[in-house]
């Protein structure tokens, strides 16, 4: 598991009682192990095909570029501003992985949305 790759993974409801969970992609902006070597978690970005998202984007979404090769199966963005820690253990499948330039792109997008982040980072 490594930054800017595509996974599908259990993602819970976050409207509904914790115990909800739906299968989605998301994207992972840092290695599991760069938190703690014994910790098996990673950032994550979910990552929607909602056409209603995808048609009129938020502020700190970004459209997959190339969402084909990256396993999507429909145009999609990912949304910087609704970050999650994943645990491993919530995997279903790899996907694909983005294009260095394109997590670049969500990289420098997070510090927008997020700009409290220059500070401690």
């Amino acid at each position: 598991m490594k930054p800017g790759d595509i996974y599908l993974v259990w993602f819970p409801f976050s409207n509904e009682e914790l115990s909800s969970f739906k299968k989605r992609p998301i994207v992972v902006l840092s290695e599991h192990k760069s938190f703690n070597p014994h910790d098996e978690s990673a950032l994550v970005a979910m990552v929607t095909g909602s056409e209603s998202r995808v048609n009129n984007p938020a502020s700190g979404d970004v459209l997959v570029e190339d969402w084909q090769n990256c396993g999507l199966v429909k145009t999609s963005v990912i949304r910087t501003s609704r970050l999650w820690t994943l645990e491993t253990r919530d995997i279903d499948k790899k996907l694909g992985n983005l294009k260095p330039t394109q997590l670049s792109e969500i990289q420098s997008k997070i510090l927008t949305t997020f700009p409290e982040l220059k500070k401690c980072c």
